[in-house]
């Protein structure tokens, strides 16, 4: 993904989650992917699946919010910002790393 090649990237993406569905990390990666190759509404919905396991993830809420700006839905963007300042003001930011989610207290 960071080296700018966004379909190679969704494509690998893709894989690894059908490997492992879990990783949240993975999954916040194909998020911006999506987002930055103009797959907006995906995006969104991607990062959405993120949000719901793993509320604490502050990241996540970031890019949802941000996907959501995109469309149009100002209000649904402003909470997921809202949950991501609170979580990463008063309760650490949860970041997903590979395989595991850590907690970083602030």
């Amino acid at each position: 993904y960071r080296s700018g090649n966004l379909r190679v990237a969704e494509s690998e993406l893709v894989l690894t989650l059908r490997l492992d569905p879990s990783l949240s990390y993975a999954r916040v990666c194909l998020g911006r992917a999506l987002m930055d190759d103009g797959h907006v509404e995906e995006a969104s919905a991607e990062l959405a699946t993120v949000t719901k396991p793993d509320p604490r993830n502050a990241e996540a809420h970031l890019r949802l919010g941000q996907a959501l700006q995109k469309l149009g839905k100002t209000l649904e963007a402003s909470n997921e910002f809202q949950l991501y300042q609170t979580l990463k003001q008063t309760n650490g930011i949860t970041v997903s790393t590979g395989a595991r989610t850590v907690f970083l207290p602030q």
